[in-house]
């Protein structure tokens, strides 16, 4: 995998430096290739990224020993979702994917990325009635829907309720709606999770949070430093 990672950032090196050119070209050749080439930059640095983290995870013992101390103090027999804020959408009826992270203070914050696309007359009645998802060892969350329910009132949930187990995994079922007043065009686009509400826990995790993002960094330096 080493091997793997030096040619990724060799790769990245070589499209971060046509990416530098292109901003210097005329217009139209900008408009064409540099939206193409942001993306292949962009999907490589995710695999470097991905790969990186599981070469550490593999490789480095104090690395691997605190990403599963920080796994274990996210754990967490019940965690509640509380929706924060709305938006309008001409065309979905349900939030479709949420990432965010959790802050100093023990709070999730999650961001709407995604919503679905309500083609059928009774879509307006959908909503989220469960989400699953994965926490990282830094914090890092992803939310997808796995259970669509309807009603033909309350249909904009409120809060959800639900579980962190020792290996990341975060569960949400709904728990409170209100009424939709908008033929459910209406929906979530922020959500705001407690996780620690002990001082004591969440002192340690993000201390530990401190020390892993050191060794990854570091580690990241040496393969892009590489000729």
């Amino acid at each position: 995998m080493e091997k793997e990672l030096k040619e990724l950032a060799r790769h990245i090196r070589e499209y971060e430096k046509k990416l530098e050119s292109l901003e210097r070209v005329f217009i139209l050749k900008r408009f064409f290739s540099l939206p193409p080439t942001r993306k292949r930059v962009r999907l490589l640095k995710g695999i470097f990224e991905e790969k990186l983290r599981k070469w550490l995870e593999e490789t480095n013992e104090e690395f691997r020993s605190l990403a599963q101390k920080n796994l274990s103090l996210l754990a967490k027999d019940k965690v509640v979702y509380e929706t924060k804020s709305h938006t309008y959408s001409p065309v979905g009826t349900y939030s479709a994917f949420f990432t965010g992270k959790i802050q100093p203070d023990g709070y999730a914050h999650l961001e709407l990325k995604a919503t679905n696309i309500g083609v059928y007359p009774l879509a307006k009645y959908d909503y989220v009635g469960k989400y699953l998802g994965h926490i990282d060892y830094f914090g890092n969350i992803e939310l997808k829907p796995v259970k669509i329910e309807s009603a033909l009132m309350f249909t904009r949930p409120r809060s959800y309720e639900g579980y962190v187990n020792d290996k990341g995994v975060v569960v949400l079922n709904v728990v409170k709606r209100e009424l939709e007043m908008l033929s459910g065009r209406v929906v979530i686009s922020g959500m705001l999770g407690l996780h620690f509400s002990d001082e004591a826990r969440r002192e340690k995790f993000f201390n530990n949070r401190r020390r892993l993002l050191e060794i990854y960094n570091q580690a990241k330096d040496r393969f892009f430093d590489h000729e």
